[in-house]
């Protein structure tokens, strides 16, 4: 069981104790091999998790209840309440107000199930005016899937690029 610390410790990072206590469990059990602990628990860690979410927007990445806040002066701002309140209120809202809406994260931070991210809504107004406007973002993974969002961002500027 020995051999196997140093090669999972060194792939598998910071993703927290308890999973790779749970590696080490299940290799020195024989249930699984290196290859297959890795593929599982590494494409699972709270980064994975929110980067995919980046990537794709797939709502099944969405706990079922959720809380996911924006700032009241962003549009549709407000607080949302699971996965369903997310991607059939709040997304059809933002995007509505925007000839262009397009979310780059550019960094990632990671501790735990804690991420957080910084990039660039870039956006453009229905006036054509656009804008590349700060944002951070924390997330909060819990049991594979975002438990909570919350973001910051310039408001005022994304105001300004919808003429308000």
């Amino acid at each position: 069981m020995t051999a196997h610390y140093a090669p999972l410790t060194a792939v598998l990072g910071p993703i927290g104790a308890t999973t790779l206590k749970t590696a080490h469990a299940l290799i020195a059990s024989g249930k699984a091999r290196d290859k297959i602990i890795l593929e599982e628990f590494c494409m699972n860690t709270a980064l994975d998790i929110v980067r995919r979410w980046y990537a794709t927007g797939d709502v099944s990445l969405l706990a079922p209840h959720i809380e996911w806040k924006v700032l009241e002066t962003f549009p549709a701002g407000g607080t949302y309440n699971g996965r369903d309140d997310i991607a059939e209120r709040f997304f059809p809202a933002v995007k509505s107000q925007f000839a262009v809406y397009e979310t780059r994260p550019q960094r990632f931070v990671a501790d735990g199930e804690t991420v957080v991210s910084t990039g660039i809504y870039h956006v453009q107004g229905k006036s054509g005016r656009t804008a590349d406007i700060a944002f951070a973002h924390i997330w909060t993974v819990q049991d594979g899937q975002i438990a909570a969002f919350q973001q910051i961002a310039d408001t005022a500027a994304m105001q300004d690029v919808l003429g308000r």
